[in-house]
């Protein structure tokens, strides 16, 4: 590849303020985009080349370095240099690095958007789910988004919240947000963990008229309970998946 591409490439990418979050990822972001575009052949060039290519410091680098390392995109070989990994850098999205689905379709190559469906309140609300006593109590709030990749609909999130966990005056800012990021934003809390269950489905008329399809399609859904530090389930999620084309999940597994 030449330096002048990556040049620009790393140029553009700063001059114009695009940068979202930390730099490492961004640069991170980058060297994929590069390293799936063939400007690379098998070798990265060293630490230093690549400071001067994309315009960042040397902890930059190595931590943009050590994240394609983690999702298995490059190997380092001691006094050899640093290699790429044909097969590693063809998953795209891992199913245990994502975290939000809006990502997710971006990721898989589609252009994604949101829109909220609404929130309402219940009161003793029964789940199909074997979810503790504990979260019944008193009542609970459902935030319901659609995201649509290429304005397909393609997932259908539900996500039920005991309102005693909501901080007063909260709402939802960025409708693009992970579960992860919007708990935090409403409830203060971090989800410590995710427990999720995988299920064949058919849509009932709500689900059938958001994605347009015959209520005896066969969809897949996703339950998800979500826990705090304390090992409580802090909120509940349905997801319901309709076009899955735009949605490309792959797994590493590893000892």
């Amino acid at each position: 590849m030449k330096s002048d591409d990556l040049s620009q490439g790393g140029g553009k990418l700063m001059s114009k303020g695009m940068v979202k979050g930390p730099l490492y990822l961004a640069v991170k972001n980058l060297l994929l985009e590069h390293i799936r575009a063939g400007r690379f052949e098998k070798v990265l060039p060293t630490e230093y080349e690549l400071c001067k290519l994309y315009n960042v410091s040397r902890p930059t680098i190595r931590s943009a370095l050590q994240e394609l390392r983690n999702d298995n995109i490059i190997r380092r070989v001691q006094g050899r240099g640093t290699f790429i990994n044909r097969s590693g850098q063809q998953l795209k999205v891992r199913i245990d690095k994502f975290k939000g689905f809006y990502q997710l379709i971006q990721d898989s190559g589609h252009i994604p958007s949101v829109k909220e469906i609404g929130n309402s309140e219940f009161k003793g609300l029964q789940l199909d789910s074997d979810l503790p006593d504990i979260f019944f109590q008193g009542k609970i709030v459902l935030f319901e988004r659609i995201v649509y990749g290429d304005d397909i609909p393609a997932v259908y999130l539900k996500e039920f919240i005991p309102k005693n966990y909501i901080l007063e005056n909260a709402a939802l800012h960025n409708l693009s947000n992970s579960i992860y990021d919007l708990v935090y934003e409403i409830t203060g809390e971090k989800i410590h963990y995710t427990v999720s269950e995988i299920v064949p489905t058919v849509p009932d008329e709500t689900v059938s008229e958001l994605f347009n399809i015959k209520m005896n399609t066969p969809l897949v859904m996703i339950k998800e309970k979500h826990f705090n530090i304390n090992d409580n389930v802090i909120v509940y999620s349905e997801v319901y998946l309709n076009n899955i084309s735009t949605i490309r999940l792959h797994v590493l597994r590893s000892d």
